[in-house]
């Protein structure tokens, strides 16, 4: 795991980004600040967060929320399968939800189009 932790942490920095450890699993990325907060990579689910806010940043700030959320957890699965690690069930299932919640957002905003492919992957097609 330390290999793979030292790689991660080696591109967020090339990429120009500052890390900062969160105690808790959780992740952000402040494109205007450049910094990425993340947990400490020691768990399988910590990798998880942290190639979710690789994610984000190798994507770019995308709009809406929904899209740059989903973008940046496919993002995490294909890295995951590129090191060959399995992704637990629970963890793809809270990445579903997580978009889903994020669709729902947009929809009370009042948003108008949302991308029929990503809520279909959200509600647990394939997609």
């Amino acid at each position: 795991m330390e290999k793979i932790k030292q790689q991660i942490e080696d591109e967020i920095k090339s990429k120009g980004y500052s890390i900062t450890y969160r105690k808790q699993l959780t992740g952000r990325v402040s494109y205007r600040n450049r910094t990425c907060a993340m947990p400490e990579i020691k768990t399988r689910k910590s990798l998880y967060i942290a190639l979710h806010e690789l994610g984000h940043i190798v994507n770019g700030h995308i709009r809406p929320v929904y899209k740059g959320e989903y973008l940046a957890e496919k993002y995490a699965h294909a890295r995951m399968r590129e090191l060959g690690l399995t992704i637990p069930r629970i963890v793809t299932a809270r990445a579903k939800e997580y978009v889903q919640m994020k669709i729902r957002r947009a929809e009370r905003r009042h948003i108008n189009y949302v991308d029929p492919q990503i809520r279909k992957w959200a509600e647990g097609g394939k997609g």
